[in-house]
C-alpha cells in the first residue's frame, strides 16, 4: 500500500480507507468488526497508528524479534545499492522500531554498506538517509567506471 501511496498522490486522510478497501477474508472481518465495536475509526485513525494497529494484529511478536536480529545482521555483500536498499528499507518498514529517526536510518544504512564504500561516505559525515543512499549510489558509480 506504502508504494502505492508513494506512486499515487493519496491524502493523509483517504490512506486508512482505501488500504481497508483492499482487506479480504480474516482481515476483512477484523476491519468490520473493529468498525462495529467502534474501537477503531477510520476517520479518525491516522495512518501511522493504522499501520501500528494492523502490524500487532497480524504480525506476531516472534517474526518482529526475527526481523530485527535479520536487521542487526544486514550487510550490502554482493548485492548493488539498490538491491541493498530494497531490502534495508522492507526490514525497516516491517518493524519500525528499528530506527527512531531520519539519522538512525541513515546510520544504520551506513554501516550495512561493503567496506570500499563505506569508507568514503562515512568520511562526508552525511546526516540525512537521503544523502547517505545518494551518495552511495554516486560511489557505486564511480567504483564501476574505474
Amino acid at each position: 500500500m506504502e508504494t502505492l501511496f508513494e506512486d499515487v498522490y493519496t491524502l493523509e486522510k483517504d490512506k486508512v480507507h482505501l488500504a481497508a478497501h483492499c482487506f479480504d477474508g480474516l482481515a476483512r472481518l477484523w476491519w468490520t468488526q473493529a468498525k462495529k465495536n467502534h474501537s477503531l475509526n477510520s476517520a479518525f485513525v491516522t495512518w501511522e497508528a493504522f499501520r501500528e494497529i494492523l502490524l500487532m494484529e497480524y504480525f506476531p511478536e516472534s517474526d518482529k524479534r526475527t526481523i530485527k536480529k535479520d536487521f542487526r545482521k544486514l550487510r550490502q555483500g554482493s548485492r548493488t545499492v539498490r538491491e541493498y536498499e530494497r531490502e534495508f528499507t522492507h526490514l525497516v518498514n516491517c518493524v519500525s522500531s528499528l530506527v527512531h529517526s531520519d539519522r538512525d536510518r541513515a546510520e544504520a544504512f551506513e554501516r550495512g554498506l561493503r567496506p570500499e564504500i563505506f569508507k568514503v561516505i562515512h568520511a562526508f559525515r552525511l546526516k540525512t538517509y537521503e544523502k547517505v543512499l545518494d551518495r552511495a549510489f554516486w560511489v557505486e558509480r564511480g567504483n564501476a567506471i574505474a
